[in-house]
């Protein structure tokens, strides 16, 4: 644990906090979570704590920053982890203050540590929780138990703007208290923003010549129309003037959530580095387009969001909040505006999300590739990738037809 620095101080105080009761820490290590421990914006391991009276082994999740020098400078200069320790430590608090139950039910525990560049987060696998490959995409079940527990998640914050407005006799936002936590990072306007923008609109271009065979009237016509998408993200990333916003995770791939099977598959959100103010539809309707297949939308997506906003509609129910909060004619015209931007999501996430992990090793093994893929010209890089893997190139070609769907 030398190279995080964690003292045995710390330890013993987490270790006496899970008992209940003093305790004797015996060892304390740190292994790698799985043979390729670096997430792309955070280093994970678990933590294991040996307690003396009763050789218990305590485990838990630990997230730390990345060891490859530009991924932790960007990560830095967008705050990322200054916005998920907020998120855990100041922002889900007061959530907890108002007996919102919904937020604990989809978000893991955290055990905040002095460093906001360590996140200690419970174990989530020690409950039966699983992740998905992230090549892999969601069925029915799966589908509509992230979509219940987008729905708690969105919910909790309406739930709590509702309390706070009534509790201070005037309308109370999270924006108000949380304005520098809750601002854009990964669509935002630092140098590492506007390169990445900068080499997937060269890569995007690349993508769409790579299929010859996609009839397509007039392709320069086509790009321009992807393109324009593609390079107004930061537009779609800010707070709606129209729309009722709340806290988005806003980076709803498959391995941002975790899944426990049973009678009933239950789940829960695992990343908060990139938490904006937005509309709800605007993670909904990413998260259908990177955790599913095209197939799938065309004939699931109208009832998939049917549910969610069902479920979602339930929850202020229950509280017996008025659901014209976020109407339904409201939700379903934020559903319009925002599949492009879902669209345009799933396109840029998976260059990087669809690689295979021994391709993903092999790009984070070479800093020179790295930094050109994601920060100067992923397109030479996108057309190796495609030759080597059919799957990966098919996952391309499935984005490539989502906008020629809106485009004709």
């Amino acid at each position: 644990m030398d190279f995080l620095n964690i003292p045995s101080k710390f330890c013993e105080d987490l270790a006496q906090k899970i008992i209940g009761e003093k305790c004797t820490v015996m060892n304390c290590t740190l292994e790698p979570l799985g043979d390729f421990k670096c997430g792309f914006m955070g280093e994970h391991s678990i933590l294991k704590i040996s307690i003396k009276e009763s050789d218990q082994v305590l485990r838990f999740f630990l997230k730390s920053e990345p060891r490859v020098a530009m991924m932790r400078e960007f990560a830095d200069a967008t705050r990322l982890f200054f916005k998920e320790h907020s998120f855990y430590h100041k922002i889900i608090p007061e959530f907890k203050k108002c007996n919102i139950q919904e937020m604990e039910d989809v978000v893991p525990t955290s055990y905040k540590y002095e460093k906001p560049n360590i996140l200690f987060l419970e174990d989530l696998s020690l409950k039966n929780y699983t992740i998905f490959d992230s090549r892999q995409s969601l069925v029915s079940g799966f589908v509509n138990s992230a979509l219940s527990t987008f729905a708690k998640f969105h919910a909790s914050s309406l739930i709590y703007e509702e309390i706070r407005s009534k509790a201070i006799g005037k309308q109370y936002r999270l924006i108000d208290d949380y304005k520098n936590e809750l601002k854009e990072s990964f669509y935002g306007h630092t140098i590492y923003n506007v390169r990445s923008v900068d080499s997937t609109t060269k890569g995007i271009i690349t993508q769409i010549d790579l299929f010859p065979e996609i009839e397509i009237e007039n392709r320069d016509e086509f790009k321009s129309f992807v393109v324009n998408i593609w390079k107004n993200v930061n537009e779609f990333a800010k707070p709606s003037l129209k729309y009722r916003n709340v806290i988005c995770q806003a980076d709803p791939w498959i391995t941002n959530l975790m899944f426990k099977s049973g009678d009933e598959i239950k789940s829960k959100l695992i990343d908060y580095q990139m938490i904006r103010y937005a509309p709800p539809a605007q993670d909904v309707i990413s998260f259908l387009y990177l955790c599913t297949t095209r197939e799938f939308r065309k004939t699931h997506l109208k009832s998939s969001l049917e549910y969610y906003y069902a479920e979602l509609k339930k929850i202020l129910e229950k509280y017996e909040i008025d659901e014209n909060i976020v109407s339904e004619t409201d939700f379903w015209d934020s559903v319009k505006y925002y599949e492009p931007f879902g669209m345009v999501q799933n396109l840029n996430h998976s260059h990087m999300t669809k690689l295979s992990p021994s391709a993903v090793k092999k790009l984070f093994e070479n800093p020179f590739a790295l930094q050109k893929f994601i920060f100067e010209d992923k397109s030479e890089s996108l057309v190796k990738l495609c030759d080597e893997n059919v799957r990966y190139k098919e996952k391309q070609k499935e984005c490539i037809l989502d906008f020629l769907d809106n485009y004709n």
